[in-house]
């Protein structure tokens, strides 16, 4: 970005002497106009240059960028501004493909020309970044890219992710102590991801959130010990691991100093229906994180209906 501020720059400080930046056409310099200390010395002309620069930097190259990386323009869709904002499966697919075969920064214009449509935090995660990691694992199953493109693409798209969110990584200054709750993957977990993303809208909707995504079932029950949580969550992508999930679970309700504490779980194992909650004893199943979420809530609002009653 600094080389094409550059260009720009240079370009925009022989206007008038070469070629005219838009037309490609030659002319002279407009009459009256004199040397380039001269005219350089204008505070108007500097506050023109000023927010032209911003148009260019913010909107036009992004768009410029992502129209060379997918050989052609209009990877973004344009919508009936009217019409429902959401992320459509071809640009899941392109931003998939940015991930393993471009660097982070063309990824994150995409991201933006994105945003730029109208797109909000929690569909950007949930229709766009969730569905692109997805997308990248089944890539490789398909034999379209190495396992190391997949983790090259996964660290990108964490990074990015951190980006988006990087001001909800603090915990609410008005916390409801209610509030509170546990996430983490299941001990030896690979997928974590998805978790990623759960944790950030939880925050978002005002949660304070603690929970280690490389912690062992030993290190999950030392905190629910030692750590007053509302509610847990685990994470579960392999349906060979319900057995020990079950078993993870029953020791989290016995080691944790909330002898209510609400367990929640979700991921990939649980896609074929909530059938296994009663198998494995959670209290809930969530679809994605946004059902995590308003599961969570209502458990807040019972205990607080509870506590009116009382």
């Amino acid at each position: 970005m600094a080389a094409l501020r550059g260009r720009w720059l240079q370009a925009d400080a022989s206007r008038g002497r070469g070629q005219d930046f838009y037309s490609g056409e030659r002319r002279g310099p407009p009459d009256g106009e004199g040397d380039l200390e001269d005219s350089a010395s204008d505070p108007r002309d500097a506050l023109w240059q000023s927010a032209l620069l911003g148009t260019i930097e913010g909107e036009i190259i992004p768009r410029l960028l992502l129209a060379h990386a997918g050989g052609a323009a209009g990877l973004v869709d344009d919508l009936d501004p009217d019409g429902p904002v959401v992320v459509s499966e071809r640009e899941v697919l392109e931003f998939a493909r940015i991930l393993i075969e471009q660097d982070i920064e063309l990824a994150a214009h995409y991201v933006q020309a994105v945003r730029l449509r109208g797109v909000a935090t929690e569909p950007l995660l949930l229709d766009l970044f969730a569905p692109a990691a997805r997308e990248l694992g089944d890539m490789w199953l398909r034999d379209d890219c190495s396992f190391a493109d997949v983790t090259v693409g996964l660290c990108s798209l964490e990074r990015l992710l951190m980006r988006e969110t990087s001001s909800d990584e603090t915990d609410p200054l008005d916390a409801d102590a209610a509030k509170v709750a546990f996430l983490a993957p299941m001990p030896g977990e690979q997928h974590v991801f998805g978790l990623l993303i759960v944790k950030q809208l939880f925050r978002r909707a005002g949660w304070t959130v603690r929970g280690d995504s490389t912690a062992t079932a030993a290190e999950q029950l030392a905190v629910l010990k030692r750590k007053w949580f509302t509610i847990a969550g685990l994470s579960v992508s392999c349906e060979e691991a319900l057995p020990d999930c079950a078993a993870q679970i029953r020791a989290m309700r016995a080691a944790s100093c909330n002898p209510d504490l609400f367990i929640i779980v979700g991921g990939k194992a649980f896609q074929k229906g909530s059938g296994q909650m009663r198998f494995i004893g959670a209290d809930a199943v969530a679809a994605d994180g946004c059902d995590a979420v308003e599961k969570a809530e209502n458990r807040v609002a019972e205990l607080n209906g509870d506590s009116l009653r009382g």
